[in-house]
């Protein structure tokens, strides 16, 4: 089982520190940060036992 965590947010500098906090927590990035609409957006999982 994983759990699939999106962050988001409207400033990139912002989206890159909360990717930082989700790796800290154990989280890996499935795919990188992108602009989408009007915020950017970057996908974590992280594998459960």
């Amino acid at each position: 089982m994983q759990a699939i965590s999106r962050v988001r947010h409207p400033d990139k500098y912002q989206c890159v520190l909360r990717c930082i906090e989700k790796e800290n927590e154990g989280f890996e990035c499935i795919s990188p940060i992108q602009l989408v609409s009007d915020y950017w957006e970057a996908v974590y999982v992280k594998k459960l036992s």
